[in-house]
């Protein structure tokens, strides 16, 4: 996978929009990115901070490069001493690069960051936002909500012929006895659940325990 460019950075309740070490960010990056077949794609990643365990395995690497450099080191040293070795030849200390698909996101980031660019805060979403995300309802669950929480069926029904737009009344109608599944946020169920006596909080948990049945 090749970063082309990174679009943005998308923050949730992890994110700290103050932080400056990259190493230490926790957020959704959208990136552009080439993949080996040469196709081009917009993509989500995910980066989190960089736990102890991957710090160690680094440094791991880094370790054996040393001794692998002094190694080398000491025996051109001798060669040179002798003079069986050149100057040009001495042995010259490559520290490993991180080239894990996380850490080049986020050396990308830190790029992107560097150009003027910022985090951004997290934004807790609104209940709305919230209701708007859950699952539907069957039928068969919303009614067996409704009864659970002490709401006849028959209650419903004199909901529904109590709207005083015959059009809207007829609406209401199909929809209570054909639709075969409720979102939360429609408009049937946040009428009805008003009528009913209803908080929005109330039908809130109504919802998440109807999932169950």
């Amino acid at each position: 996978m090749g970063i082309l460019q990174v679009l943005g950075i998308e923050a949730h309740a992890e994110t700290d929009h103050t932080v400056t070490d990259v190493q230490q960010l926790s957020a959704i990056i959208k990136l552009r990115v080439q993949w080996p077949d040469g196709g081009i794609e917009e993509i989500p990643y995910g980066i989190n901070p960089k736990t102890e365990a991957q710090k160690a395995a680094f440094q791991k690497q880094v370790n054996k490069a040393w001794d692998e450099y002094s190694l080398r080191l000491r025996a051109w040293e001798v060669a040179y001493s002798v003079g069986e070795a050149a100057l040009k030849d001495k042995p010259v200390y490559q520290e490993p690069k991180d080239l894990s698909h996380e850490n080049l996101v986020r050396m990308a980031v830190r790029n992107w960051l560097d150009a003027g660019n910022a985090v951004p805060a997290w934004v807790p979403p609104t209940p709305e936002e919230l209701r708007e995300q859950l699952p539907s309802l069957t039928a068969r669950q919303f009614r067996l909500g409704l009864l659970q929480s002490g709401r006849s069926l028959s209650q419903v029904e004199a909901a529904i012929a109590a709207i005083a737009d015959p059009t809207e009344r007829e609406k209401a109608q199909v929809e209570w006895e054909y639709a075969a599944e409720f979102n939360r946020t429609h408009p049937l169920v946040v009428s009805l659940s008003a009528t009913l006596g209803f908080t929005p909080e109330e039908v809130d948990t109504l919802w998440q325990s109807s999932l169950q049945l």
